[in-house]
């Protein structure tokens, strides 16, 4: 909405004047939810030390679903080199079976919105990380790995860690008989299109195309579509509609699409927080890149590749002054555009030949 509103008002810059009365009219309430959300939180914080009476070591991230993802590598060094404190980490509550998934250690505090972290006297409190990337300032660029930036924002040495999940059998076992996934069945493809900024998302044609090439290179083979109709920052917009796919766009939790995808013999998909579920679960990996650079973001999966069209201006997100906008670009995005489906069907059809059966 946000983004949305921008714009519009570059567009009729005669309107510019209501930004300040905008300003004045939300900024009120926003204030007072951050203020409610903030207090919430300390009651919570002030509980978790009440049981052991330890000083706490808060490890703030919030975000999307790759950024926190990226982080809990280096939350759990900080961990480990803080034995004599207990650790929390604070996220958001609507992501938080990612910690649960990767089995982070320490304690889990969520909060159903962003807010500021409440204060709190040094015997409480020892310690607080809130690491952010280079790319978050707006004036700095990537340099390294996402993990790796959250490990130099901690302090920490970087290291070759990677994000990874440990998925409950169960559920693993009911997403198998509820989309009937067989092992040693017929080739089971996860694809995740979007929604995402207008930048980082593959035309509807190429797609389609990559899905047609697949199902004629084995006509046994399952697609599936996951996804939502909602973009964390970009809030309700519609996903893709693609044929020869079965669409579970809307319809699994966070926990049900890493089984999903832990019981899947290929994930395709754009930079987004599915291929950052996809490395932790241990999938092979195919992400179509363009003003990201996949050696900045690509899950450290060893069957992971990062396909791009190189342009002289691709992965222009890391560089300054930035050369894209979250919803176009000075050259009609065609670093997305002219990478061709032929090229990433060539790389899927590799992995899913090499690709063997996990249970």
């Amino acid at each position: 909405m946000k983004t949305r509103i921008k714009q519009f008002l570059t567009e009729h810059p005669a309107l510019q004047f209501l930004v300040p009365v905008g300003q004045l009219v939300l900024g009120i309430p926003f204030k007072l939810h951050n203020v409610l959300f903030r207090e919430i939180l300390r009651l919570r914080l002030f509980a978790l030390w009440l049981v052991k009476r330890q000083p706490l070591l808060l490890f703030v991230r919030c975000g999307g679903i790759g950024d926190i993802l990226c982080s809990l590598p280096a939350y759990d060094a900080v961990c480990r080199a803080n034995p004599n404190l207990r650790c929390a980490l604070i996220t958001l509550a609507e992501f938080k079976c990612l910690p649960e998934l990767a089995r982070a250690p320490g304690s889990l505090c969520t909060t159903r919105a962003y807010c500021s972290i409440p204060g709190f006297p040094r015997w409480m409190v020892a310690k607080v990380f809130s690491p952010q990337y280079a790319d978050e300032f707006g004036r700095q660029s990537s340099s390294a790995h996402l993990i790796d930036e959250f490990f130099r924002a901690c302090g920490l040495a970087p290291t070759d860690a990677r994000s990874r999940f440990w998925i409950n059998p169960d559920v693993v076992e009911k997403i198998r008989e509820s989309l009937r996934i067989e092992s040693g069945g017929s080739k089971t493809v996860v694809i995740h299109p979007g929604p995402s900024w207008k930048v980082k998302e593959w035309p509807a044609e190429h797609w389609q195309a990559l899905v047609d090439g697949l199902r004629a290179s084995s006509p046994s083979v399952r697609i599936f579509q996951i996804g939502a109709h909602r973009h964390v920052t970009i809030g309700a917009t519609k996903a893709m509609t693609l044929r020869g796919v079965e669409s579970l766009v809307g319809k699994l939790s966070l926990e049900d699409i890493a089984a999903l995808l832990s019981v899947a013999d290929l994930f395709i998909g754009i930079d987004s927080g599915m291929i950052h579920m996809a490395g932790a679960a241990g999938t092979p990996c195919v992400g179509i890149y363009g003003p990201t650079n996949p050696a900045f973001l690509l899950p450290r999966n060893p069957n992971a590749v990062g396909i791009s069209h190189p342009l002289p201006c691709s992965f222009c997100h890391h560089r300054q002054p930035r050369l894209h906008f979250q919803t176009g670009c000075p050259h009609d995005i065609a670093c997305m555009k002219l990478l061709m489906p032929e090229k990433v069907l060539g790389k899927c059809l590799e992995l899913l030949a090499a690709s063997t059966v996990r249970i």
